[in-house]
């Protein structure tokens, strides 16, 4: 009778070691090839995309003299994109453009005076494209973390931070709504707006957006709030824009994403 239970728990506890032993080797094999594949990836022997653009399509990106704008634009240049560079500083611009000729051979490279904190500029780079300028991309990518307290007059005293990161682009991408419609109506295909925003964005807080955005006294200023408040605005924006332009029960006439970078 003991011999037949100690026989019976034994067996048992066999079959759950066998068990827990090939589940083990089960997640040590998951492990191994993971570690495998991102040791190629990191080598650059896997590619997971290397996705061909289409040529001769145009792309707006702002902030491309430095970063991710500079290495994105580099990469569309490649491609035979058409860029056109909104550059806060021309001579950076410059500098930049030249550099991606020389380096792509792509010499569809221009570059357009675009200061996001000022309206007006805003205003006059849109206006300075033909006006049967077709746009396949816009990449809002410009940013700042002004880390003192700096208010735009002109603007409502509203934060330095809020109005490069958040307002500056929304006007810009409202001005082109026209460009974008034209493009989709006579090439058929939507044109897409990335909206670069951070991880951050999560923290900020929502009467920082909402309160009509007026500049908090100095002494409770923070550049990390005004920051993260700005990116949350970009998040928001993304969102109710794709809502209003890329809704199949409105006028769908572009893609829109939202992006965060991570920490860089």
């Amino acid at each position: 009778m003991l011999s037949a239970l100690f026989v019976s728990l034994f067996n048992g506890f066999y079959s759950r070691m066998v068990s827990i032993l090939s589940l083990s080797i089960s997640i040590i094999s998951l492990a191994g090839a993971t570690i495998v594949m991102l040791r190629k990836m990191l080598k650059g022997s896997v590619r997971i995309c290397n996705c061909a653009s289409p040529s001769n399509h145009t792309a707006i990106i702002t902030g491309a003299t430095s970063g991710i704008g500079e290495a994105t634009a580099v990469e569309l240049a490649k491609r035979h994109w058409k860029l056109i560079l909104g550059c806060r500083d021309m001579l950076a611009g410059e500098l930049i453009k030249n550099r991606i000729e020389l380096e792509t051979g792509n010499k569809n490279v221009s570059t357009l005076k675009l200061d996001l904190e000022d309206f007006e500029s805003v205003k006059s780079f849109v206006s300075s494209m033909p006006e049967d300028t077709l746009v396949h991309l816009l990449i809002n990518n410009a940013g700042i973390m002004s880390t003192q307290p700096r208010y735009n007059n002109a603007l409502d005293n509203i934060d330095a931070n809020m109005a490069v990161n958040f307002f500056g682009h929304f006007v810009l991408t409202i001005m082109l709504q026209n460009t974008f419609k034209r493009t989709f109506q006579k090439e058929n295909k939507k044109p897409r707006i990335v909206i670069v925003s951070s991880a951050l964005a999560k923290h900020g807080q929502l009467n920082g957006v909402s309160k009509p955005l007026s500049a908090a006294p100095e002494k409770d200023w923070q550049a990390s709030t005004s920051y993260k408040n700005s990116k949350l605005a970009c998040l928001l924006f993304a969102r109710e824009l794709e809502k209003r332009w890329s809704s199949a029960n409105l006028d769908n006439f572009v893609d829109v994403y939202c992006i965060v970078t991570g920490g860089m």
